[in-house]
Parts: structure tokens; sequence; C-alpha cells
């Protein structure tokens, strides 16, 4: 046990994880260990191992995140790690986030299918929200519905490694008004994106622009307006 500042300025004495494995569902709905805020440096967090935590988590160290690994818990703060390589299915889901900004390192080849889901939902305070996403070069695939349900989501940095944007990956983002979709993108799923408000950035003769195009987004070629007489130069 060590005293911490936790992400709000408060002290806690806080456990700390410092293990090489551990296993499935291990620490699943775990709610033993009082006020006390969680510290994991473990490298390899298995399938739902933290799934329904009713305490805060720092993650430090962090390489590989199963499935389920962080669903429902009652949430994330500090500084996402630049060391995690993997991020499965329903990784976060339905968790609390006290950080503004994720930046997905590139060793992340892709992010897993609801692996940020509706995080916040039905937060009633309003720290941190998260509102900007960074992916790093390397990764390639952003999975179904991967930032679905972000209230508060504003800005999107997607890298010219990404070839495929799952669907709804980035429904029900009422704020993210605007995405740049580099010409490296050579699959797009339904409803990836909020057709409301949002304004997709295109290369010219990309899959992204014939995406637009035909799914009746709002688009901008090269910071140009939209238009169809480019598509097939």
């Amino acid at each position: 046990m060590a005293e911490k500042e936790d992400g709000f300025g408060r002290d806690y004495s806080v456990p700390y994880f410092e293990v090489n494995e551990i296993g499935d569902h291990s620490f699943q709905s775990f709610s033993s260990v009082g006020k006390n805020h969680l510290i994991i440096t473990a490298k390899d967090i298995p399938s739902y191992a933290f799934c329904k935590v009713f305490r805060t988590i720092k993650l430090i160290d962090v390489e590989h995140i199963g499935e389920g690994a962080f669903q429902m818990c009652s949430g994330i703060y500090g500084t996402f790690p630049s060391s995690i390589k993997s991020i499965a299915a329903y990784a976060f889901a339905d968790c609390n986030f006290y950080i503004d900004t994720i930046e997905i390192p590139g060793a992340v080849n892709e992010i897993g299918d609801f692996a940020f889901a509706f995080i916040n939902e039905g937060r009633s305070h309003k720290e941190n929200e998260l509102e900007t996403v960074i992916v790093q070069e390397g990764c390639t695939r952003i999975g179904i519905s991967a930032f679905e349900g972000q209230n508060c989501l504003r800005e999107v940095i997607v890298p010219n490694t990404i070839t495929e944007i799952g669907t709804n990956a980035f429904a029900d983002c009422p704020k993210l008004d605007s995405i740049e979709l580099p010409a490296s993108i050579s699959y797009i799923g339904d409803g990836a994106f909020d057709k409301a408000g949002i304004t997709l950035h295109v290369e010219q003769g990309s899959y992204a622009a014939l995406w637009a195009s035909e799914n009746g987004y709002a688009y901008k070629v090269n910071g140009q307006t939209d238009g169809a007489d480019w598509l097939n130069n």
C-alpha cells in the first residue's frame, strides 16, 4: 500500500497490482478495496479481468487489454498508456473515463469492436470528458462501433495507415463535426459517422470520397466544397 495522488488531487492508499499475469474474470465485480483507487502495472489484462469494478483505475505500462477487460468499470484516470499494443473488443465499453485525450499507439494494429463505445454514458459529473482521439500511424482498423456514443468527442485524428473504419464506428457523436479521411482507407461501414452536422475531408479520387458521395455525406476534397466532377479524375 502506498500514498498516491489521484486525477483530482486527492491522496489515497492505493494497492499495486505488480504481477506478470492476471486470470480471466479475476476481479470482475470486485468492490472490497474500500475507497482505494487501483493502479495496475500488469502487462497483460485478460478478458473481463476488471469488468464492473467499482473503483477508479490508473493504467501504467499495460501492453495488452483483453475483451471486456474494463467494461462497465467506474473509471479510468491519468494518462492513457503509450505502452499499449492491443485493444480487444469491448475493452472499455460503458466505462467512465476521466481522460480528455486518448492517443492510440501505432503498435495497436486494430481498435476492437465496441472498444470505447458509450463511455461516460450516464455520468452525473463531467470532469475530463473525452474530447480528442489521436490514432497514431501503424493502426490499420477502427472496429465496429469502436467510439459510438461519445457525446463530447470533438476531434479524431486518423492516420494514413488506416484501411478500414467499421460500421457505426463514430455513430452518435454529435460534437464531431469534421474528420479527415486518408486515401489509405479501402472500406467504411454503414453509418460510420452521423450525417447531421459532420463534414468529411477526403482525398480526390479516393474510396472515402466516393463513399461520402454515395452515402449522402457533406464532404470537402482537398479543402474544396463538395462536387462530383473530380470523382473519376
